[in-house]
């Protein structure tokens, strides 16, 4: 990662959901940046972390405002933070001269953005949204900041067709992939065995099965180890823990009911024949189905679920054949209309 930054002002990390791309911002990259830090490589730099939201120069307005905030006094911060969201509406290419007219004071940053892609799906305004992406652009090859983005799989190919990005090609990134069953197993067992913590025997194996053919294991697995921990015996991570909250299908659950209640009866009634799709008749198991089945009202349909992991979006790496099905079979016995 430092090797592209090194010749590069600005880093994708791209992947399918679960492969890691936050962990490695926060326990990889970020890290290494410190480090440069502490050796005097990088002490010129701010670190901003933002998440996009709906409103992205909001969200990096405020991240600006909370750095600026550990050196400047309470009052006037809100005048202050008010004028640069203003300088960034007229001129959202002046980074760091936005920053010094509003703040009287000059700083070089390096912007972190992680899930990128909402600015696809949280981001109503087309015209905010293409401001915001026009507007990193103009501060990567003017360098003005070093940029590092996240960016789910399912939306690469669409920040691949803006011109800045294409333009620079793809040295800036980092395509990851699943982690495999060693790197699950080390990511459960190493910090437990830091912390003086022992899994029962056959638990391990246990968890590594339930999530075998499952999309999104890396926050599956915080979640049960969260959950273990809290059930902990002594020292011990046991299966009686385990099963007190279900294990992997208990937390999958959990998410699915959750992920519905931010829809609507009407959006949940719209959706059903096409969700019904992806349910095999036969056997009463998920299906998968080609985008290039789908016409655009469709995927607009589908899309808020695809968004929430209801539904999860696959691309053959050998066809290049785009796919998409339900995150598991819980969610046929969780929502109603599809156990039907």
């Amino acid at each position: 990662m430092l090797n592209i930054l090194s010749q590069n002002s600005c880093l994708i990390l791209t992947g399918p959901p679960g492969s890691g791309k936050s962990s490695t911002l926060t326990a990889g990259l970020m890290p290494l940046l410190k480090e440069k830090f502490n050796t005097n490589e990088l002490t010129d730099k701010t670190i901003l972390f933002i998440e996009p939201g709906i409103h992205p120069f909001v969200s990096l307005t405020n991240a600006i405002a909370n750095e600026m905030h550990l050196t400047l006094p309470d009052e006037g911060l809100k005048d202050k933070t008010n004028k640069l969201l203003r300088l960034f509406t007229a001129m959202p290419d002046s980074l760091n001269q936005n920053v010094s007219d509003a703040f009287i004071e000059e700083r070089e940053f390096i912007i972190i953005i992680d899930h990128f892609e909402e600015v696809y799906t949280l981001c109503p305004d087309e015209a905010e949204r293409n401001k915001f992406i026009n507007a990193i652009g103009a501060w990567v090859n003017s360098r003005q900041a070093m940029v590092v983005m996240t960016v789910r799989a399912d939306y690469y190919q669409q920040l691949l067709a803006v011109p800045w990005v294409s333009s620079i090609g793809e040295d800036i990134v980092l395509k990851l992939g699943l982690p495999s069953e060693k790197e699950l197993r080390q990511i459960m067992v190493e910090p437990a065995t830091r912390a003086g913590l022992k899994f029962q025997q056959g638990l391990v194996e246990r968890i590594l099965k339930d999530i075998e053919n499952l999309n999104y294991k890396l926050p599956l697995l915080q979640m049960a180890l969260k959950e273990l921990w809290a059930n902990r015996s002594d020292n011990s991570l046991t299966h009686t823990a385990y099963d007190k909250f279900g294990g992997i299908d208990g937390i999958l659950k959990q998410i699915f009911e959750s992920a519905y209640k931010i829809f609507s009866q009407k959006e949940l009634e719209d959706a059903r024949p096409l969700l019904t799709c992806l349910v095999d008749a036969k056997t009463g198991k998920r299906r998968s189905l080609q985008l290039a089945e789908l016409d655009k009202d469709r995927r607009k349909i589908l899309q808020p679920f695809i968004d929430s992991s209801l539904i999860t979006f696959n691309t053959d790496e050998r066809t290049g054949t785009e796919s998409i099905e339900l995150a598991h079979d819980l969610i046929i016995s969780t929502w109603a209309p599809l156990n039907q």
